[in-house]
């Protein structure tokens, strides 16, 4: 399988890997081009379950090609065992790069905007995953998965670790399973049509966003405020509590979000810029923000 000048060979046994190695070597040289033998790897793949020892030693060459216990192939390291903790691991530390360097930025930028760049930047290092994921049969592992793009987003938008999973998920409005799914049939029938010498073409289909919502800054500080403790009752500041002891009417997340999703279609039909409607959508929280704070500061 070959990518520009990246080349991935899948072999049966060390006698087929000797014979690639040689055929590789042989073409390099007819064609002057190069081979990076440091830059190149072997990993042999192992079954999940069992202890079968491998037929090469790790951190020893074959015939000059370094045998290693993961390599990084196109963005997606694959381990010994095809699983997915060295590329969840990737993730969480790039994860945690990118927002250390991009914190100057997150921190004056709307909720809106974090979503996006949560998007482009770390969405598609999970959709690497999806081949991985498919083949993964322990939930454990599978909710692996689901709780760190949970966790990544949480970051990304400055949001604390304790919001409601609900909340999240329809903030982030990617279905994950439903990805993996499109993926997985899309692939299928790129090899079907593969092999009947055939191209595949996909087709075209263009679906509105399902939440057409538009998520200011102040949605963020409110949702986080609503997790903090409340210095008089040593119980968190969520809507039930505040009602019934403090007599404050903030809405369930859940009313929240409809609430700003109904809004944003009528602003927008007001013909308003999103500046606009960021501005507005925020002053309509501010009240809400306002009297947490005051029973937070007492």
């Amino acid at each position: 399988m070959g990518y520009a000048d990246d080349l991935l060979v899948i072999c049966t046994s060390p006698n087929q890997l000797e014979k690639v190695i040689k055929g590789i070597r042989e073409w390099s040289l007819e064609n002057n081009l190069h081979l990076n033998e440091k830059k190149s790897a072997i990993v042999e793949f192992l079954p999940r379950i069992g202890k079968q020892k491998p037929c090469l030693q790790i951190n020893s060459n074959f015939h000059g090609i370094p045998i290693v216990t993961e390599y990084k192939y196109l963005g997606l390291i694959l381990d010994q065992k095809l699983t997915m903790s060295s590329q969840l691991n990737h993730i969480e530390q790039k994860t945690n790069f990118q927002c250390i360097k991009l914190w100057p930025v997150l921190r004056t930028i709307s909720l809106e905007e974090r979503i996006n760049l949560w998007t482009v930047l770390v969405r598609p290092l999970f959709e690497m995953l999806i081949f991985l994921y498919y083949t993964e049969k322990g939930k454990c592992n599978l909710e692996r998965v689901h709780l760190k793009i949970r966790k990544t987003f949480k970051k990304y938008c400055l949001l604390k670790k304790n919001i409601d999973d609900k909340t999240i998920q329809r903030l982030i409005d990617f279905q994950f399973e439903d990805r993996v799914d499109e993926v997985v049939k899309i692939t299928q029938k790129k090899w079907e049509a593969r092999e009947n010498n055939d191209m595949f073409k996909k087709p075209i289909k263009i679906e509105p966003k399902k939440n057409q919502a538009i998520y200011p800054r102040e949605l963020q500080e409110l949702l986080n405020l609503k997790t903090a403790m409340c210095t008089e009752c040593n119980t968190r500041c969520n809507s039930i509590h505040l009602r019934e002891v403090h007599n404050i009417i903030v809405p369930e997340n859940t009313q929240l979000l409809d609430k700003i999703e109904t809004d944003t279609k009528e602003l927008k039909m007001e013909r308003m810029t999103k500046k606009e409607i960021l501005e507005e959508l925020g002053k309509r929280l501010q009240p809400h923000i306002n009297n947490i704070k005051i029973i937070l500061n007492k």
